[in-house]
């Protein structure tokens, strides 16, 4: 039997195992837990969330606006919930920016001022006298003087902005900002809070706008409303969806908006005659300090 074994294995070439197959091959302890396996899946995973997360968002069409002239905006439009376009203009008409409705260089015409109040010729001699005699009191008096037309100008803007939104037509809202900027602009005069010259002593406001719709607003050419609450559920498109809502609104709104403002700034540069008697009093008299002031457009106090 065993010389059949050793003819055999001579025959087959075998000569028994060797020291390599005796050692089993060897294998990392990553392929052995299948730690491999499990990184090549996290590697996917974290590949396909990188594609997800890196997609930028789809950009918003903008509208350019900015070679938009007053014929194509008002070629088709319509303004509010008018039921026919606006008619166009025979002529282009200038638009500013809102804040900015007129260059600044630009004086405030008799037709656009509500108030204009500045030192008449007795006033600035009756001044230039005090200072002759004492500069602190004629300081003093300038000071009284500017405290008096900034607390005008202030009052009468709060009443005008008031005003402006109550009548005015709201929409998209650039109607009435410019008229509420028009009285701030850089037109307007109003003295420092220390004044150092008697020159620098003038009040003027303007109250206007430039906007192309305006004469279309104010004075229509046919029927229109102006006049809107929510329940009515109407929707303006212009400057974005949503419901138009101005319950006081009204046509002529210019005439009526600016006769008030000016009532109301006859009435508030009495008071500041007032107030500037019960300062100097009793060495000027009410008809004293009226003469130191011109008040060129706003009639006899």
């Amino acid at each position: 039997m065993t010389n059949l074994v050793k003819k055999i294995k001579k025959i087959s070439g075998y000569r028994g195992p060797t020291v390599k197959s005796l050692i089993p091959k060897s294998r990392s302890l990553g392929t052995i837990l299948g730690i491999k396996k499990r990184k090549t899946k996290l590697r996917g995973i974290f590949a396909k969330s990188k594609k997800i997360t890196s997609k930028r968002p789809k950009k918003r069409l903008v509208r350019n606006t900015s070679r938009i002239t007053t014929k194509t905006v008002l070629r088709g439009s319509r303004i509010g919930d008018a039921k026919k376009a606006a008619p166009s203009l025979p002529s282009p008409v200038p638009i500013f920016p809102v804040g900015v409705s007129r260059p600044p260089s630009a004086p405030i015409s008799r037709m656009q001022s509500v108030i204009w109040i500045k030192i008449s010729p007795n006033g600035k001699k009756e001044l230039e006298a005090i200072r002759s005699v004492d500069v602190m009191l004629y300081r003093a008096l300038l000071n009284n003087i500017a405290d008096e037309m900034l607390l005008v100008k202030k009052e009468l803007f709060k009443y005008g902005v008031k005003l402006v939104n109550r009548h005015v037509p709201k929409d998209t809202g650039d109607l009435r900002n410019s008229l509420i900027a028009s009285l701030s602009s850089r037109s307007t005069k109003t003295p420092p809070s220390i004044p150092r010259r008697v020159s620098q002593l003038e009040l003027t406001m303007g109250f206007y706008s430039n906007l192309h719709y305006l004469r279309y607003v104010n004075a229509p050419t046919r029927t229109i409303k102006v006049r809107h609450h929510v329940g009515m559920g109407i929707i303006s498109y212009r400057g974005g969806r949503h419901y138009l809502h101005d319950p006081r609104a009204k046509t002529t709104f210019m005439l009526t908006t600016k006769q008030a403002i000016r009532k109301e700034a006859v009435r508030l540069t009495k008071q500041m005659i007032k107030n500037l008697r019960l300062r100097w009093q009793p060495q000027y008299t009410s008809n004293i300090v009226k003469s130191f002031f011109k008040y060129p457009g706003m009639g006899a106090f």
